[in-house]
């Protein structure tokens, strides 16, 4: 079968194939390498759910986004990192996904260790708990700094 897009490409593991395909998408659609295949999937959630290191850091070099989720939420509508935690390279999906901004929710600090064996789980989890705190201290100072602005509005 002939590979004839960069979603083709990322699922049979043709990196080099992928990478053409990602630098034509960035010169000829102005770098929508956030495009969505059928299933609302980038080639980033495919690069994570295969566990292909190298896609995966060239894709958010390139600034795909760590953050779209596939259609239907509750339908296989993971995100990036919840396809990478299945992968053959969860911690290191991990760690690239969280560098780039990829959101935590609580739910998969829980998931995680259902799908990844023990050792793996605790590095992700410890990973996961570090970027959550992270996220919600973020929050905080903006919510913050809105009130006060707010408030020095009124005086």
């Amino acid at each position: 079968m002939e590979i004839t897009n960069i979603f083709d490409a990322v699922e049979k593991g043709e990196t080099e194939l992928a990478k053409v395909f990602a630098n034509e998408i960035k010169f000829k659609t102005q770098n929508k390498i956030n495009l969505v295949d059928m299933f609302g999937k980038t080639v980033l959630y495919y690069a994570c759910e295969r566990g292909n290191v190298e896609l995966v850091e060239f894709f958010l070099m390139m600034g795909a986004n760590p953050n779209i989720r596939g259609f239907a939420r509750t339908v296989g509508g993971n995100s990036c990192l919840e396809a990478g935690f299945l992968s053959d390279n969860p911690i290191q999906i991990t760690r690239l996904l969280l560098i780039a901004g990829a959101k935590v929710y609580s739910y998969m600090i829980t998931n995680v260790g259902v799908v990844v064996n023990y050792e793996k789980a605790k590095i992700i989890t410890n990973l996961l708990e570090k970027a959550l705190t992270v996220q919600n201290i973020h929050k905080e100072m903006i919510k913050k700094e809105m009130y006060d602005y707010i408030t020095n509005l009124n005086d």
